[in-house]
């Protein structure tokens, strides 16, 4: 039984590991969209140029979607059932 608790253990901590990971690219994409919109904001920017600085928050607003799917499918496929959490507690 401690063998099997432990295996339980390990794949969740695995499991945070790698939401973790999911969430600090996350982060960076956000930074960068952020950074995107203080360059646009502070600059006189032509019409060409602004198209162009959308089109990439677009496209990290899309990334940013993706990543958010792959954790939440991932965690989906992951969770522990009820009775794999009260045998770890008990």
């Amino acid at each position: 039984m401690p063998d099997e608790k432990e295996k339980i253990l390990r794949d969740q901590l695995e499991l945070i590991k790698y939401r973790l990971e999911l969430l600090g690219q996350i982060e960076e994409k956000l930074k960068e969209m952020r950074a995107l919109a203080v360059y646009a904001s502070t600059r006189n920017l032509n019409e060409e140029e602004a198209r162009k600085i959308q089109e990439w928050v677009d496209k990290l607003q899309d990334e940013i979607a993706l990543l958010n799917e792959e954790a939440e499918a991932f965690s989906d496929n992951h969770d522990l059932s009820q009775q794999e959490k009260d045998r770890i507690i008990h």
